[in-house]
């Protein structure tokens, strides 16, 4: 299930704390994802069936997504995102897709 809820004014990055899944599981993903930097462009409430209730989802200018848990205010994970999945949000950001095909050349998202 992925439903994007409603656009929200706060961000991900705004979030200190990560979730274990996101030191101990995603490690290298987490490294690579934060290698690119970028800025928060806009950020999503979405709605993927968890147990622990909505996400928050926000895209940087690098393509880089940024999901967080909003009850428990914790970054779950970062995605270097394919250009699919920036577009879900209805984002059709020409930057943003420029990135994310660069990012699938270099082979960073698999």
């Amino acid at each position: 299930m992925f439903q994007v809820i409603r656009e929200r004014k706060d961000h991900a990055t705004e979030y200190n704390e990560l979730t274990r899944h996101a030191t101990d599981e995603r490690t290298e993903r987490m490294q690579r994802a934060k290698a690119l930097g970028g800025i928060a462009y806009k950020s999503y409430e979405v709605d993927t069936g968890h147990v622990d209730g909505h996400e928050l989802h926000t895209i940087l200018t690098s393509g880089v997504i940024v999901i967080a848990n909003i009850s428990k205010k914790v970054i779950v994970t970062m995605l270097i995102a394919r250009p699919s999945q920036i577009t879900r949000y209805g984002v059709y950001d020409s930057n943003i897709i420029a990135q994310t095909h660069k990012h699938i050349a270099q082979g960073l998202n698999y």
